[in-house]
């Protein structure tokens, strides 16, 4: 039947990973609701079918990030136990974030600014899960540290590879992501001087 429309049924995740691209290179206040529906082939009210507003699309794209992070971390523990596996393997899983979701991750180290306060609050709680269950499993592999300094190896492993989101690496991808893996586990294997 010609003439009939069919809808896309990925057209929400096509938005929102549209809006992460255009974000990630411009920031939050510099795209429009137009320059996103022109991105996916769409107008910008058509994108109001999905989302109330930029500020929810932002938001959408902070929960969808925090909430695979926080599936994989939780998947690897479950599958693999509180053992140096599981540890490497949430290492390997953050770097991934960082180096293949690239756009995302950018846009989720830059515009939480842009977050109105009660989202912010409650995507914090999203964030605080995720550290308590790797400094958790790194106190059950590290006696030598208590909950304080686990904490402070956890943060610091997060932004050494979060690092590489504010310049332009030209290792190719599965180097960079080995050279963070490995990085990584160097500041989670740090000894801690008091």
């Amino acid at each position: 039947m010609a003439g009939v429309r069919k809808r896309d049924p990925n057209r929400r995740q096509s938005i929102i990973d549209a809006t992460a691209e255009l974000l990630a290179r411009r920031g939050y206040g510099g795209v429009s609701m137009a320059e996103i529906g022109a991105e996916v082939g769409i107008a910008a009210s058509a994108i109001y079918w999905h989302f109330p507003s930029k500020q929810d699309l932002l938001v959408e794209l902070f929960d969808q990030c925090l909430d695979r992070l926080r599936a994989e971390q939780v998947g690897a523990v479950e599958r693999l136990g509180r053992t140096r596996e599981a540890l490497i393997e949430i290492a390997r899983l953050q770097v991934e974030f960082v180096v293949r979701q690239r756009a995302f991750a950018r846009v989720y180290y830059q515009e939480e600014r842009n977050l109105r306060d009660a989202d912010l609050v409650r995507l914090r709680g999203k964030q605080r899960a995720y550290v308590e269950t790797w400094t958790d499993l790194l106190l059950s592999l590290r006696p030598d540290l208590d909950p304080v300094s686990a904490e402070c190896l956890v943060h610091a492993t997060i932004g050494a590879v979060q690092s590489s989101l504010v310049y332009n690496s030209s290792l190719p991808p599965e180097v960079l992501a080995d050279t963070l893996t490995a990085i990584a586990l160097q500041v989670l294997d740090s000894p801690l001087t008091r």
